[in-house]
């Protein structure tokens, strides 16, 4: 519970443009109308979570809609700061992205897709379908996941927005800790408690040319540089999640 609460405070904090969190976009978890959250889109004025029952404020400069219904699938619209790939644990991610599925209205339970010593990414995440902020679906059930891979143009946030994949602020290095076929790489921020730069995890690229291709894939492109923020964003990495619901 206390990972959970705090990672819904980080959703509060980046919905008001903390700089902290890399740029992502969030809304307020708890639906309250917190008057500073007014400033941080001159298009939202007043808008803060989904108290209005309209729209949410994003970052991406814009109002938009709450999460539909069928969304079960998403990439964090926010990384971890300056925690690196610390984030309590595989638990504490689940709580990350928990709370980043109920800022949108999400009634789901979320689960991140990551692997670790504890289990593999595949046997987290349910069994599908999945169903992007778009209302598209990125793939029928686990097996087809990692079979056909995630396609570049279907992997958006909760928002439906797209990751910044262009530099300088290219955050397209998503951590999993997996192999291509979702089990467990092996390098995984030390069960993502660690935010030292002599720890590494497996990211994919959520922009990948070839979602399947050993180098280029989505869960499995290569090993980052350190677990620290600073050799995570060397490489173009937020620590943002892939946010699969189970249910």
């Amino acid at each position: 519970m206390k990972n959970i609460l705090g990672w819904a405070l980080l959703v509060v904090v980046a919905a008001c443009g903390s700089d902290e969190t890399g740029g992502g976009g969030g809304a307020d978890p708890a639906g309250a109308c917190d008057e500073s959250c007014s400033a941080c889109n001159a298009d939202c004025p007043g808008l803060c979570g989904t108290c209005d029952g309209q729209a949410v404020c994003s970052s991406v400069g814009a109002c938009v809609e709450p999460a539909i219904p069928e969304l079960s699938f998403f990439v964090s619209s926010v990384g971890n700061g300056a925690r690196g790939g610390d984030f309590g644990g595989v638990e504490g991610a689940d709580g990350f992205c928990q709370a980043l599925g109920e800022a949108v209205g999400s009634g789901r339970t979320w689960r991140a897709y990551l692997s670790s010593s504890a289990g593999d990414a595949r046997d987290r995440i349910g069994a599908g379908p999945w169903v992007n902020a778009k209302g598209v679906t990125i793939a029928a059930d686990v097996a087809s996941l990692h079979e056909a891979g995630l396609a570049a143009d279907a992997a958006v946030d909760e928002f439906g927005q797209p990751v910044p994949t262009v530099s300088p602020n290219n955050q397209h290095d998503i951590l999993t800790g997996s192999n291509l076929d979702g089990t467990a790489s092996g390098s995984d921020c030390a069960g993502y408690t660690s935010s030292s730069r002599d720890d590494v995890v497996t990211v994919g690229h959520c922009d990948a040319a070839d979602p399947v291709a050993a180098g280029d894939a989505w869960n499995n492109a290569h090993d980052s540089n350190g677990c620290d923020q600073e050799e995570l964003n060397g490489t173009g990495s937020a620590s943002r999640l892939y946010c699969f619901a189970i249910d």
